[in-house]
């Protein structure tokens, strides 16, 4: 998986630093948003073929972002990976995932089990359209900031 556009949208992206340069220096192209606002204006400026949203978002939520991002023609087909904390229980699960483009991951999470889920993304949206939405384990562990960790 090479030269991929990924976007990626949380009010705390600045949690994502050593990820979005790792990302990079792997020759991605990737855009960061800390809003719906900024997800959008970006969306509409170039393409990208994976979404990471967090959920809890200033203004407008993740769910609504996603709601629009659906809503248009040209995006409608992204496979995204919704983010959120512990505390969202199932129902917020089986909401981000009612259709097949759509994943769920608890944080706190490692930075390679977010690649990982990146890459099947990516991997089997190609394939078929649509993926195995099953939830991803998260990091074990106490909630702070450690390396490889987006919490």
């Amino acid at each position: 998986m090479a030269g991929r556009r990924i976007l990626i949208v949380d009010d705390e992206i600045a949690e994502y630093e050593g990820f979005v340069g790792d990302l990079r220096r792997r020759g991605h192209v990737v855009g960061t948003a800390e809003d719906a606002a900024g997800a959008l204006a970006l969306l509409a400026e170039g393409e990208y073929d994976v979404l990471v949203i967090d959920i809890v978002l200033p203004g407008v939520d993740g769910f609504q972002l996603l709601g629009r991002i659906r809503g248009q023609s040209r995006t409608s087909h992204l496979p995204a990976i919704m983010i959120t904390g512990p505390a969202a229980g199932p129902d917020t699960m089986a909401r981000a995932m009612r259709d097949g483009r759509t994943s769920y991951v608890e944080k706190p999470i490692t930075v390679s089990a977010l690649m990982a889920e990146i890459e099947r993304a990516l991997d089997h949206g190609e394939e078929t359209g649509t993926w195995d939405v099953s939830v991803r384990p998260k990091a074990h562990g106490r909630r702070q900031h450690r390396k490889g960790v987006i919490s």
